[in-house]
């Protein structure tokens, strides 16, 4: 696993959370501080609608495997051998 993607994925997660996921509204209670003496106790839940828009990314970094880059150079190495293969071939058929 990568540790900067990941380090990306939680960063941008964490961004659009507040857009994806509900929150709990602030709990009023009735008398701040004090807890009720006995009897029941009523608790009014309520959530706030997510912020309309998501956030924009302004730019998107360009992130390359190290293995990606090892493939590349792989693939131009067999590209030049096909060429040469193919440049012999040309030469032994007149």
């Amino acid at each position: 696993m990568d540790a900067d993607l990941a380090a990306q994925a939680c960063a941008i997660a964490k961004d659009c959370a507040p857009y994806v996921h509900p929150r709990l509204a602030s709990i009023e209670h009735a008398d701040r501080g004090v807890a009720p003496k006995s009897g029941s106790v009523s608790i009014t839940v309520q959530y706030v609608t997510p912020k309309p828009e998501p956030p924009t990314i302004d730019m998107v970094p360009h992130v390359v495997s190290p293995e990606a880059a090892k493939l590349q150079e792989r693939l131009e190495a067999a590209r030049r051998e096909l060429a040469r293969l193919k440049a012999l071939e040309n030469d032994s058929n007149p």
